[in-house]
């Protein structure tokens, strides 16, 4: 399930029932709200008034993050079953293209002039799981979303997960699970 909350009165507005392993949210208007499932790889699309789903896009693997372009009208999300990040025209209601990536895509966020697509990457899960530290450390993608192709890749800490994009797009902030750490990069234009 998913909860909706009323940020004014902090009262719990609604809840709605979703497929299996619901983990990445991004919301397309006021009404729409699009959620990555984990459990099976799907996308589902709901209307929060009706609390129907009103799209679907079924893959496989496992997806995580969701993030949206309102502009351009384009999805963007990563799946840490196949490791592979999709951009996905939500006008259409079609995929354009995937873009693959290092081991187990973690979190993805969009520049503010959503030009680019920063991915982190956990790295191969740790044969005991995946709480414990991964035999080797993780990786950052930039992606640029015209052409949806791999700009720069480069080594971050052991399993990348958190990360975010400076609303004035000067900075990049990840944090390393297993390293206990939170890095900040300058982002050079």
């Amino acid at each position: 399930t998913f909860s909706i909350f009323d940020v004014k009165t902090r009262k719990h507005f609604k809840t709605l029932k979703t497929g299996k392993t619901p983990r990445g949210i991004a919301w397309i208007n006021d009404s729409t709200v699009a959620i990555t499932l984990f459990g099976n790889g799907d996308l589902q699309v709901f209307n929060i008034n009706t609390g129907k789903v009103i799209h679907t896009y079924q893959e496989r693997g496992a997806m995580r993050d969701v993030r949206y372009d309102t502009t351009s009208k384009i999805l963007y999300m990563g799946n840490m079953g196949t490791n592979l990040v999709y951009k996905y025209s939500w006008a259409e209601k079609k995929l354009l293209a995937t873009e693959k990536v290092d081991s187990h895509p973690n979190t993805i966020k969009l520049t503010p002039d959503c030009k680019y697509l920063y991915v982190s990457c956990r790295g191969p899960n740790n044969p005991k799981g995946y709480v414990n530290r991964s035999p080797r450390n993780g990786e950052f993608s930039l992606i640029q979303t015209s052409d949806f192709k791999t700009l720069a890749r480069w080594t971050a800490g052991n399993q990348p997960t958190g990360l975010d994009v400076s609303p004035n797009g000067a900075y990049l902030v990840a944090t390393d699970f297993n390293d206990n750490m939170l890095n900040l990069y300058a982002i050079s234009k």
